[in-house]
């Protein structure tokens, strides 16, 4: 099937396909009657919406990778598989999904404020550690992408919408979505999974939210609701709006009086207790986020979009007729909701999608809700969109079945309809991944990039840090190979996981010849040295032209190994993470392990600098005492020891 969009069809490739569309259409007809669908075979035509977006799916996601043990390395997932694969192991020693990690940046706290939209792969990586971190990460991606046939579907359902509007709604969902634009096809391929699965779960929630103020226990609400913050914090963002929205709806259905006191405080026991479960479940990646808050820096890098102009530049570039047609098709659903006085299903999703569009325009100017990438919130809007689209769907045909008294024209145009909208999410999906955007993910890195992997398992050793040029996902094959470098090699960098890492301990990152806060070609060479000596940096990769260019006239820094795009310098001298002579370091995860071996007859040092940064987790054991000392401009200080006598000590993240 795969064969489609690249040139040629197989023909074993087309019979099948062929085949699957005639048992699909074969299957469609058994559950239409009078072009309708009925009801009773609800759960065949949810199985089959299933299958038509499992198929759609598996055209950007092949199916070969699903169940291997190699990890998916385009764009982001490669630095969310470093993630989860941390994760792991820091969760089983300590219980924690957060620790001190030596692996970059010469050591950041990880997993406190960068990677809190992964809090629930890595969890769910880390019970799963039988299957390995990429079979599980993987199996948590497709989770997130699958699921939202249901959590749609049964969200329209609970919200109040009737069943062919649920259907319809389920329908116009995965075509815009296989589509992909916009941002759904970009969302996908950069690995923006957790985004992915909170938008479509906080409308679920939604539903199981008018489902509480109704008068229903609905024991999941207080199940789903914590996890959906785990998955992703964007959830706080996301639900405020529709939830206020049906309490306001149905506090004008209840009675006036003691009925409506009594309603209202039972309403507020119940969400105050929801709040504390969401707390009690998140504290475990909320209390270090508010504890590291503060090394945070500005991120206004993506999905920016600039008022209303801006907005409308998005939503009408060429392509975008699946979301346009939603778009139209949910205004006439909302006003024939407002019409049937059908207030809940109207209001809830409208007033979300309005919210979060000016969230999309205006964020930028929020404090707050600037530094979360607003235009995402476009994507979200159209989630929330596609339920009333439902209803404009089936408004038009009952809108054509009063003026039009030719029954049998409307009962074919109907069951065409359906035809169409059960069998375009695969098409869609193919053209999206193969032939339009060629948004494929992978998880074999290309040639070039295995040759420089290996090339570094020849080349360099743990002695030293390496430093690579990060930022050119282009050159690395569509992927942020330098965040997985330190599982493959056991050697430590100064940069990374990403090139985009809003931290202070950002400022040595070597991002598209640019490091320590300025262009590669604006530092003298002894002021690099300085730098790469203060790191004990003792190998370069370099990714693009401009930064071989400096490299090659740096004197002393030779070559070892080139390829097409890379090459891999040596820095020569001594590799050391200390400052004095005699003394040992080794770091893991959470531990930094020092050992000093002074010669005989020389005094052992007072203090020495360890070429690690410096964090408030961190304690020496006693008697040694480690305190921050600052280096050159880097903004993040390093760890002064003072040893006290003792020869071997643990510095231990707590």
């Amino acid at each position: 099937m795969r064969a489609f969009g690249t040139g040629s069809v197989a023909a074993p490739a087309a019979v099948l396909l062929g085949g699957a569309s005639f048992l699909a259409m074969v299957a469609l007809l058994l559950t239409l009657r009078g072009g309708r669908l009925l009801r009773e075979n609800g759960k065949l035509i949810l199985v089959f919406l299933f299958g038509v977006h499992l198929t759609g799916v598996l055209f950007f996601f092949p199916p070969e990778d699903v169940l291997n043990n190699r990890p998916v390395l385009t764009l982001d997932h490669a630095v969310h598989y470093y993630q989860a694969a941390r994760a792991r192991d820091i969760f089983w020693d300590s219980m924690r999904l957060h620790g001190y990690d030596p692996n970059f940046m010469a050591g950041y706290p990880g997993g406190t404020i960068f990677d809190i939209d992964m809090k629930g792969a890595e969890l769910w990586c880390s019970l799963l550690a039988f299957l390995g971190v990429a079979r599980a990460l993987k199996l948590f991606i497709l989770l997130s992408h699958l699921s939202m046939v249901f959590t749609v579907f049964w969200g329209c359902r609970r919200l109040g919408y009737r069943y062919e509007e649920s259907i319809f709604a389920s329908l116009l969902l995965l075509a815009y979505w296989h589509w992909g634009r916009p941002y759904a096809g970009d969302f996908r391929f950069a690995g923006m999974f957790g985004f992915i699965f909170v938008t479509h779960l906080s409308f679920y929630l939604v539903g199981m939210f008018k489902t509480l103020l109704d008068g229903d226990p609905c024991k999941r609400f207080f199940i789903i609701g914590p996890l959906a913050f785990f998955i992703h914090p964007t959830a706080a963002v996301l639900l405020p709006i529709p939830f206020l929205a049906l309490f306001l709806i149905r506090r004008l259905k209840v009675s006036p009086g003691t009925v409506h006191l009594m309603w209202q405080r039972k309403v507020f026991v119940q969400v105050v207790i929801w709040c504390a479960i969401v707390l009690a479940v998140n504290a475990i990646w909320l209390v270090p986020f508010f504890r590291y808050l503060d090394i945070k820096l500005p991120s206004e890098t993506f999905f920016q979009i600039r008022g209303v102009q801006g907005l409308a530049g998005v939503l009408l570039k060429p392509g975008n007729l699946p979301a346009l047609i939603v778009i139209i098709l949910s205004i006439i659903g909302f006003v024939r909701l407002i019409a049937d006085r059908r207030l809940p299903e109207a209001i809830a999703p409208a007033s979300a999608a309005a919210y979060l569009f000016f969230l999309s325009g205006y964020g930028v100017r929020l404090p707050g809700f600037s530094q979360m990438e607003p235009g995402r919130f476009v994507y979200s809007a159209m989630i929330f969109l596609t339920p009333l689209s439902g209803s404009g769907f089936l408004a038009i045909f009952n809108g054509l079945e009063r003026a039009i008294k030719i029954n049998r024209l409307l009962v074919f145009a109907r069951a065409a309809a359906l035809v169409v909208l059960f069998l375009c999410p695969a098409p869609l999906a193919l053209l999206a991944s193969r032939s339009y955007y060629k948004h494929t993910i992978g998880t074999t890195p290309r040639s070039e990039v295995e040759d420089l992997i290996d090339a570094l398992n020849r080349h360099i050793d743990p002695s030293g840090r390496l430093m690579v040029e990060d930022g050119p996902a282009w050159t690395y094959g569509d992927s942020h190979i330098p965040s997985i470098l330190p599982l493959l090699t056991g050697v430590q960098q100064i940069g990374g996981p990403y090139p985009f890492t809003f931290i202070e301990h950002h400022f040595a990152t070597f991002q598209l010849d640019k490091t320590m806060g300025k262009p590669l070609d604006a530092m003298d060479p002894e002021e690099l040295s300085a730098y790469v000596e203060l790191y004990n940096v003792h190998w370069v990769v370099t990714a693009t032209p401009a930064a071989k260019t400096v490299f090659s006239r740096i004197h002393g820094f030779p070559s070892v190994w080139s390829s097409k795009h890379f090459v891999l310098w040596e820095v020569p001298g001594r590799s050391t993470f200390a400052s004095e002579p005699g003394v040992s370091v080794r770091a893991t995860y959470d531990t930094i392990h020092v050992a000093i071996s002074a010669d005989a007859g020389q005094p052992a040092p007072d203090s020495i600098l360890i070429r690690y940064h410096w964090d408030r987790g961190l304690v020496a054991s006693p008697p040694a005492r480690i305190s921050p000392v600052w280096r050159l401009r880097d903004p993040v200080p390093f760890i002064l020891l003072e040893p006290e006598g003792e020869a071997d000590i643990r510095i231990t993240f707590n």
